[in-house]
């Protein structure tokens, strides 16, 4: 991940709708294997894993095919791999906006706010990420 990446999502879509996959992404040790800190997905046509704290550096994506007792087994499953990560140079395409956009809150306490995205392609997966003035942020998907 470049340097600054802030947070990603990542998705490995298989080509047959029946077919589903687990996606394991893990930070990579300087020896190649895998760090601590990684996430799974659950088992799904399109498997996703969001990682909103990313950290700049080499990572592993493991893709594996999901399996079940009565099924076909296949270990060619042909799948897409997306990798949406935001960052200072993370081209943007369309328009994330919530509202309120400066609520007045109290710590504890949930509020609700309305997100709107236009100008995107909707068949194919997006990202947004919403930045709060503590330097968190959350992310936002679009499946696609």
């Amino acid at each position: 991940m470049p340097e600054g990446s802030k947070a990603g999502t990542f998705y490995a879509t298989a080509n047959d709708p029946a077919a589903e996959l687990y996606l394991w992404v893990a930070p990579m040790l300087p020896d190649g294997t895998a760090g601590p800190g990684g996430v799974l997905s659950e088992a799904a046509n399109q498997a996703r894993v969001s990682m909103p704290n990313l950290k700049s550096g080499k990572y592993l994506a493991t893709v594996i095919t999901g399996w079940h007792v009565g099924t076909d087994f296949s270990s060619d499953i042909p799948f897409r791999f997306q990798a949406n990560v935001v960052g200072p140079n993370t081209p943007r395409n369309g328009t994330f906006s919530v509202s309120p956009t400066r609520p007045a809150t109290k710590p504890g306490v949930p509020l609700d706010v309305t997100g709107t995205w236009s100008g995107v392609d909707t068949t194919v997966p997006a990202t947004a990420y919403v930045a709060y003035p503590d330097g968190t942020g959350t992310l936002v998907d679009i499946s696609g």
